[in-house]
């Protein structure tokens, strides 16, 4: 997250990839930014590329990181596998599980 001056003149809160793919010249204004690399943490104006809401759910549905595991037992929610270390892990806890054991 970065801090920019809004129209208004006052500090508005906006996410790194969606300034750099601004920055790159994509029209991002009611839009979505993807990740061509599909690594969500990149920056790379080179790797970014708008769409729809259902691109974004399209791009979810091809992601190999998103096969869920069958449910543990006794448990209700299912598990993904980390690409990094194997582990199944619920989809809650993925992002910060990648962030603490992968940085």
């Amino acid at each position: 997250m970065v801090r920019l001056d809004g129209d208004d003149g006052k500090p508005k809160m906006r996410t790194t990839h969606r300034v750099m793919a601004e920055y790159a010249g994509l029209d991002i204004e009611g839009k979505c930014v993807l990740h061509k690399c599909r690594d969500h943490a990149c920056v790379n104006p080179d790797h970014l590329y708008t769409g729809t809401m259902q691109d974004v759910y399209e791009e979810r549905e091809k992601d190999p990181k998103n096969i869920p595991f069958p449910p543990h037992k006794g448990s209700k929610s299912p598990r993904y596998q980390c690409p990094h270390c194997a582990m199944t892990i619920p989809p809650q806890n993925m992002k910060r599980h990648i962030a603490f054991r992968h940085p």
